[in-house]
C-alpha cells in the first residue's frame, strides 16, 4: 500500500494549455525522501489544457490528480478555489502552491521547505524568492521577493511570491474556519491567507530563488482596464483592513483608506487621468506634501498636452 504523501501540491489553472506541462514536469522533478501528490484544478479551460492535465494523470497515476470543472467556478463568483475544491483532496502534512502558468527551478525546493517546517513547530509558513518571466518579451527579468515576516510588514507590502509559498494544511484549514474566505469577494486569494499566517503563526523567509513567476499580459495583478485595477486595490485595502480589525491591532483604519485613496489617486496620475486623480486625492484626509506635488504634476501633463493642440491647430 503505498504511503501517504507529505506534501500535497496545489496546482491551479485556467486556460494555461502553453504553459502547464512546463509547471507539472517542474514539480515532478523535485528531489524529496518523502512521497508527494499533485492536485490539478482546472476551472474549465476552453484551449484544451484539461486534455494536458488528464495525460499527465494517466502517465503519473501515484501523484497527479486532476479536479476538472465542467463549468467556470470563477465566473460564478467562486474566489476560493483552493479552500472549496482542493482542500477536501489534500492528503499531505504541508501544502505549496504552482500556479499553472508558472514553475519552480529548485528540484530540492519541496525538500528544504520539508525540513524546515519539520525543525521548528512554530513556524507555519515559508517563503523564497522568484525570478520574473516576462511572456511578452520572451526573457526573463528581476527577481522578486524579500523578507516580510511580520504582520506590520505584510500590510504594507505585500512580497511573498504565491509559487513559492509552504504552509502546514491543519493551520490552512484553521485559516478557512476562522475567516472563511469563500463569505467574501476578494479579488486576491493568496494576500488574506500570508496576513493570517502572520496573526497565528510565525513566517520564515528563504533568499533562494526557487521559481519562477511568469507576468503575462493581462493576469489577475497586472490589468490594463483601470476598472478592473481600481476592483484589484479596493480588493487589497479591504483585506488590510479586515485583518487589522481581526488582529484587534492598534493601527489607524483612516491611514489605511487614505492609503488606498493615495494609490488611486496613482493610477490617475500614471495614466494622465484627471478626473479620475482629482476625485480619489479629495478623498484624501491627511494630504502629504508628495500628494500636492503629485497634484501639480498631473496639471503640468494636462497643460503640456493643451498647448500641444494649440500648436498642432497653428501648423
Amino acid at each position: 500500500m503505498p504511503e501517504n504523501p507529505v506534501v500535497s501540491v496545489f496546482c491551479i489553472t485556467y486556460n494555461h494549455r502553453p504553459y502547464i506541462a512546463q509547471c507539472l514536469d517542474s514539480i515532478l522533478k523535485q528531489h524529496t525522501r518523502f512521497p508527494f501528490e499533485i492536485i490539478v484544478h482546472d476551472d474549465s479551460s476552453t484551449d484544451g489544457t484539461a486534455d494536458i492535465i488528464k495525460k499527465y494523470e494517466r502517465s503519473y497515476p501515484d501523484k497527479v490528480k486532476s479536479i476538472i470543472q465542467s463549468e467556470n467556478k470563477y465566473s460564478k463568483g467562486v474566489r476560493t478555489i483552493m479552500a472549496s475544491f482542493m482542500m477536501p483532496k489534500a492528503r499531505g502534512q504541508y501544502l505549496a502552491i504552482c500556479e499553472g502558468d508558472d514553475f519552480w527551478i529548485d528540484e530540492r525546493k519541496l525538500e528544504h521547505q520539508t525540513l524546515l517546517l519539520d525543525g521548528d513547530s512554530e513556524i507555519g509558513m515559508c517563503y523564497s524568492r522568484v525570478i520574473k518571466y516576462i511572456q511578452q518579451r520572451g526573457e526573463f527579468d528581476k527577481e522578486w521577493g524579500g523578507p516580510a515576516t511580520q504582520f506590520t510588514d505584510l500590510l504594507n507590502n505585500n512580497v511573498i511570491p504565491t509559487p513559492t509559498s509552504f504552509f502546514r494544511k491543519e493551520l490552512y484549514a484553521q485559516y478557512i474556519s476562522e475567516v472563511r474566505p469563500q463569505d467574501h469577494q476578494w479579488a486576491l486569494g493568496d494576500y488574506p491567507t500570508w496576513l493570517w499566517f502572520a496573526l497565528r503563526s510565525r513566517i520564515t523567509f528563504m533568499p533562494e530563488v526557487t521559481a519562477c513567476y511568469r507576468v503575462l499580459s493581462e493576469s489577475m495583478s497586472h490589468f490594463k482596464d483601470m476598472t478592473k485595477k481600481e476592483v484589484f486595490v479596493r480588493s487589497a485595502f479591504d483585506i488590510k483592513k479586515f485583518f487589522v480589525r481581526l488582529g484587534a491591532l492598534p493601527i489607524n483604519v483612516a491611514r489605511i483608506d487614505d492609503d488606498m485613496n493615495r494609490t488611486l489617486a496613482n493610477i490617475g496620475l500614471y495614466t494622465s487621468d484627471k478626473v479620475r486623480f482629482v476625485k480619489y486625492y479629495l478623498l484624501i484626509r491627511k494630504v502629504k506634501p508628495k500628494d500636492w506635488l503629485k497634484r501639480l504634476i498631473v496639471e503640468f501633463k494636462l497643460l503640456n498636452k493643451a498647448f500641444l493642440k494649440i500648436k498642432l491647430k497653428r501648423g
